[in-house]
């Protein structure tokens, strides 16, 4: 039978030669331990016992931690030390290192941690408003024994931020400061990582990757998919990549119907379809007046300018807007080894809503198109489409308002 040590009238100088006693007794206790053997209230009844068991290892590696890093010449050796020793990667390391100086100045919160009554988190937001506070410590605790780890945490934040007696833009240089974006490769070899940065900076780059989001999930949805929404904004994120890079939307399955307006815009803009970006608007003034107004191009874009006209009023000056060529269709469609060239994808699938644009302007809408790979438009999905038809990206139609018999062909 196993006589556990005797830890009675344990002071402080001893107890680190009678944690090695210590863990032998565990170590027996936990290889003896069979939960196939258990029943459901056996199990039940060992879950605060074992969860006590780890805060309290939790505090003892945190306190050591820090005590180590004391004697290191920076946080950071200390931390890549400690990560060697223990198999922690290098942030957990820093972030027990954290734990520790945060709690050893503050002995309620240390006795607290200690003792098994919090977590290392917890621990941890309460010893930095205790810096910031002192009076908080014990509302803090007191708190901690009744509430979630959520709402003391959040209070801690709060007590913290009302401690600083800081202005709004020094706030944000602070924080500015402490800006990073990590990515590395998990145990299971993809890719994770994490971010932070203050709001003013992330509010554009979110405002732009909820477009890109848009896009992937409407793809989703038309392929009949289902994933988190945060599956979508990853693959928004590759999206707004695969663009900025010079990349058409085509290439990776996408279709014109799955791109909000403003992002269509933009694609062709990036991809050279359009003389100008699509929030672009340049005021200059009249070439007959002097006076200021708002155009849609640069000054010297002939199409920009506005002439009187026969009722008084002023309009367009003669003269198209300098657009790319567009493609002839007179001979049919180009081939299909000229559109991998030209756009670096061949056309989507029949599905997608592709047209090569083949069938001739004067017939009919619901005509199919002499193409066998190409479909009617009975079969283009339903969503508006600011184009005459649900071409994709990739494909060669042209950019730009319909004209003459299309604008015909559109309305019917």
């Amino acid at each position: 039978m196993f006589d556990p040590p005797d830890l009675s009238n344990l002071t402080a100088t001893e107890a680190p030669s009678r944690l090695h006693e210590v863990a032998a007794a565990l170590d027996v206790v936990a290889r003896a331990l069979d939960v196939e053997v258990l029943g459901v209230d056996q199990a039940q009844s060992l879950v605060p016992t074992l969860a006590a068991m780890g805060r309290q290892v939790d505090a003892a590696l945190a306190l050591v931690a820090v005590r180590l890093a004391d004697g290191a010449p920076s946080d950071r050796e200390a931390a890549r030390w400690w990560a060697a020793q223990t198999g922690e990667g290098r942030f957990e390391s820093r972030r027990r290192i954290e734990t520790g100086a945060a709690v050893r100045p503050h002995h309620a919160t240390r006795a607290a941690f200690v003792g098994g009554g919090l977590t290392s988190e917890t621990a941890r937001v309460i010893g930095l408003a205790a810096e910031a506070d002192p009076a908080s410590e014990g509302r803090l605790l007191a708190m901690a024994a009744d509430s979630s780890a959520e709402d003391v945490r959040r209070e801690a934040r709060r007590v913290r931020l009302r401690s600083r007696d800081e202005s709004d833009d020094e706030r944000e240089a602070r924080l500015h400061a402490g800006r990073h974006l990590v990515a590395g490769e998990d145990d299971e070899g993809a890719t994770a990582g994490r971010l932070r940065c203050t709001n003013r900076q992330w509010a554009p780059i979110k405002a732009t990757l909820d477009t890109y989001t848009e896009a992937a999930f409407a793809k989703a949805r038309r392929l009949g998919e289902r994933a988190p929404r945060s599956a979508y904004v990853m693959d928004g994120l590759g999206l707004m990549a695969h663009v900025a890079a010079g990349g058409r939307p085509g290439t990776l399955g996408y279709v014109d119907a799955d791109l909000p307006a403003a992002l269509r815009r933009l694609v062709d803009w990036y991809a050279g379809d359009s003389t100008r970006a699509p929030t672009e608007r340049r005021r200059a003034p009249s070439p007959t007046s002097g006076a200021g107004g708002t155009t849609d191009g640069p000054p010297d874009d002939p199409a920009s300018r506005s002439e009187p006209t026969a009722s008084g009023s002023r309009g367009p000056a003669p003269g198209p807007r300098q657009r790319p060529p567009a493609p002839s269709m007179a001979g049919g469609p180009p081939p299909l080894d000229a559109a991998k060239s030209s756009y670096g994808s061949t056309p989507p699938p029949s599905d997608a809503g592709w047209c090569c644009q083949a069938r001739p302007a004067t017939s009919p809408a619901s005509a199919p198109c002499p193409s066998p790979p190409c479909v009617t438009r009975s079969a283009v999905p339903s969503r508006p489409s600011s184009s005459a038809t649900a071409r994709t990206i990739a494909s060669p139609a042209r950019v730009g308002p319909p004209r003459g018999r299309e604008r015909g062909l559109r309305s019917s």
